[in-house]
């Protein structure tokens, strides 16, 4: 069975893988951000790929956490 695609429906499929990138970026920045310090994260143009300071970003938020939670 051979199936045949329409321009608008490769047009369509298009749109669709477009609008889910756009949509999946921010989790994607996310992650990388969390993986860099303050400094880079603000640099231009920013990380786009893992850096190596997750450990101590989390360490930085266990130290944080207790206190936001009283605030």
């Amino acid at each position: 069975m051979k199936t045949n695609f329409s321009a608008g429906q490769i047009t369509a499929y298009g749109f669709v893988a477009f609008g889910a990138i756009v949509m999946l970026a921010p989790f994607y920045f996310m992650f990388v951000f969390a993986t860099h310090d303050n400094t880079a994260i603000m640099s231009v143009p920013p990380p786009m790929w893992f850096g190596n300071e997750l450990s101590n970003n989390l360490a930085a938020l266990i130290e944080y956490l207790p206190y936001f939670w009283k605030t």
